[in-house]
């Protein structure tokens, strides 16, 4: 496709929405300044500048779409399918009797022949992000990213990233120069793995902290069931408190304070002091209704 030449376009104000070349995106159009612009794109050749509005201003670059199909929602605002063509940078405008702003749009294109860095950047950046997919269980997304045929594409469907905040997206957008989108868009990406790569750490430590003191609690049960059966040991009152611990759905940290505490019983001797004030916080431990939540 031949390079895009500076036209006059109408602009559609993005408040919440950032929308970056090659993407699709269905937007609603709710207000006056929205609607005059789509009105102004459909009565053309159905481009229009979407430009990002941030308090109230705007910024100094845009995305250029396409306007396609569009439908009526249940509440009864229209929305229309946008596709982002191309950044470009905004010149002089002014506004037409129908309420719509008109600016210079000047198109900024991603070179043609991308140098040795920016693809490897652009492999770089692409081997983190299926990597990123396969460990969500996405593996159909890995196909999407594989169907971006330049860096340029490859760097902008950032914008559909659920990682990314509103303000990076809008920086991914001015940034111009390919090799910076892509260095931020790897800085970025490799923070969002440490973070997963941590999370993922945390909860397999939590998971095994609660399975080993599960195994070791239903060991200790299994013990006082064996010892009955031998006639080893009756039922006394650390085998009822056992019981009661099994039954109350303690949160894992409690259960860990409670079954160390019942050790503490079984090991101490009813003439000591000790003996009577552990029981006094087991039962009242077990006096919490652990297991009832609240309705508020």
């Amino acid at each position: 496709m031949a390079n895009p030449r500076p036209e006059l376009l109408p602009v559609l104000p993005m408040d919440d929405v950032v929308v970056l070349p090659h993407m699709t995106v269905t937007l609603a159009v709710e207000g006056d300044d929205q609607k005059a612009a789509i009105e102004a794109a459909r009565q053309g050749n159905r481009l229009i500048l979407l430009v990002p509005r941030v308090d109230g201003k705007f910024g100094g670059i845009g995305t250029v779409g396409r306007l396609g199909d569009s439908a009526e929602l249940p509440t009864g605002a229209e929305a229309f399918m946008i596709r982002g063509e191309y950044r470009a940078r905004l010149g002089s405008g002014q506004a037409d009797i129908a309420g719509a702003l008109w600016v210079k749009a000047d198109p900024i294109n991603d070179p043609e022949t991308p140098s040795e860095k920016v693809q490897e950047l652009a492999r770089e950046y692409r081997a983190m992000l299926e990597n990123i997919v396969e460990s969500r269980g996405v593996p159909q997304v890995v196909q999407f990213l594989r169907a971006a045929r330049t860096p340029g594409h490859l760097a902008d469907l950032a914008g559909y990233s659920p990682d990314l905040s509103t303000e990076q997206k809008l920086e991914v957008l001015e940034t111009v120069d390919l090799e910076e989108r892509l260095t931020k868009l790897i800085s970025w990406t490799k923070q969002t793995l440490a973070e997963a790569s941590l999370k993922e750490r945390i909860r397999s430590e939590v998971a095994e902290g609660m399975e080993k003191t599960q195994r070791e609690f239903l060991l200790r049960q299994q013990m006082e069931a064996i010892k009955k059966q031998l006639n080893e040991g009756q039922t006394d009152v650390v085998s009822t408190y056992r019981e009661r611990i099994a039954k109350a759905e303690m949160p894992e940290s409690v259960l860990t304070e409670v079954v160390r505490e019942l050790d503490r019983l079984e090991r101490t001797s009813e003439q000591n002091p000790e003996y009577g004030w552990i029981r006094t916080y087991l039962d009242w431990m077990l006096d919490i209704p652990w297991n009832v939540r609240s309705e508020d």
